[in-house]
């Protein structure tokens, strides 16, 4: 279930993290989740908001790339969903390394450059640098940090109290 395909009710993208913003991406609240019902149609082209990060939301996606697919899942995270980390109505898929060697983007696709190459934010860590940082210092000064530890990067990335994945 793709969070994209409807749109919200406010007036202004939702972001990941439950605030609306048109900027979510550059002010730090995950990417986009839905679009407003004004521009109701999320476009594939991550290349909107004041950081020219964000999936852009439109009324016509066909200047933007067409309208943002909704990927298949992937086998990581078929596997990780049974025990991904939960506090309340908190899920957070970033908590549970991926089982591969480079993080696992929010569309599916594995890079070190999430957002750089238009795949959205990291989603997972993986194995050898299992943990998520609360830093974007990484792919570019575009990602979270995946390290073995979080100290001099932030802490570790919070749960926010709505966090919604493509899968």
């Amino acid at each position: 279930d793709c969070t994209w395909t409807t749109p919200t009710f406010g007036e202004l993208p939702m972001c990941e993290d439950g605030t609306e913003d048109w900027d979510c991406v550059g002010n730090d609240h995950g990417n986009r989740a839905k679009c407003p019902t004004a521009f109701p149609m999320m476009c594939a082209e991550a290349t909107c908001g004041g950081s020219r990060q964000d999936y852009c939301c439109e009324i016509n996606c066909a200047v933007e790339g067409g309208p943002r697919p909704c990927p298949p899942p992937a086998p990581e995270a078929t596997s990780v969903a049974t025990t991904m980390t939960t506090t309340g109505s908190k899920a957070c898929l970033w908590n549970v390394p991926s089982n591969g060697s480079i993080p696992m983007c929010e569309d599916g696709e594995e890079s070190w450059a999430c957002v750089e190459n238009g795949h959205g934010q990291r989603a997972q860590c993986p194995e050898r640098f299992p943990v998520m940082c609360n830093q974007k210092t990484c792919g570019n000064g575009k990602d979270y940090c995946c390290e073995e530890e979080c100290y001099a990067m932030g802490g570790e990335r919070p749960c926010p109290s709505m966090t919604m994945w493509p899968w």
